[in-house]
């Protein structure tokens, strides 16, 4: 599995930092895990807004029968936002 690790408030995956461009807020120098690897069917999860999320650097990696969802609207691009047809989105194992 992939290994993950936060240093430094930058995530790296099999020791390479993560492109997040879509970020607004500068990493937090203070914001650092230990590195994990993930086993199959684990998920490393992160919250929007860093500096209050409950995630994975607190409480682990999540299994895949605890994420659950479905999209219902979409914000972006621009050009593209509104409803969607929805479907439950349903986990699937990694190959």
């Amino acid at each position: 599995g992939e290994t993950v690790q936060v240093l430094y408030g930058q995530v790296l995956i099999n020791n390479q930092p993560l492109n997040e461009p879509y970020r607004k807020d500068a990493p937090h120098p203070q914001d650092s895990t230990l590195p994990i690897t993930l086993q199959p069917g684990q998920y490393w999860v992160m919250g929007d807004n860093r500096e209050n999320s409950f995630d994975s650097r607190v409480a682990g990696p999540l299994p895949d029968a605890a994420i659950q969802g479905r999209a219902v609207y979409r914000l972006g691009p621009f050009g593209r936002t509104g409803s969607l047809q929805t479907a439950s989105i349903v986990p699937t194992a990694a190959p």
